[in-house]
């Protein structure tokens, strides 16, 4: 469909707390998306019926779809966070 969803390292991360919402580890996230989503305004919505549940890799995404429509995913302090493209401090 012409979505791609990157990981990094992001030493800060913290997924949210246990709660009832399914859950899934970082790759299979990734994956969920990718099966879920066509775009990413698709993706962001997706997100919210998930949890990830990791407790030793600490990432964040970049989820980016064939319109060149851009988001980071960041969880920080267990609250999930997502910066569009056009809000990056840094536009190429």
């Amino acid at each position: 469909m012409g979505l791609v969803v990157e990981q990094m390292w992001l030493a800060d991360t913290e997924y949210p707390k246990d709660d009832s919402r399914p859950t899934l580890g970082t790759q299979e996230w990734i994956q969920y998306l990718l099966d879920n989503s066509a775009t990413t305004a698709e993706a962001l919505k997706n997100i919210a019926g998930v949890r990830i549940i990791s407790e030793d890799v600490k990432v964040h995404y970049l989820v980016s779809d064939k319109a060149g429509s851009t988001a980071s995913v960041e969880f920080l302090k267990g609250k999930l966070m997502c910066t569009r493209a056009r809000t990056f401090p840094f536009q190429p």
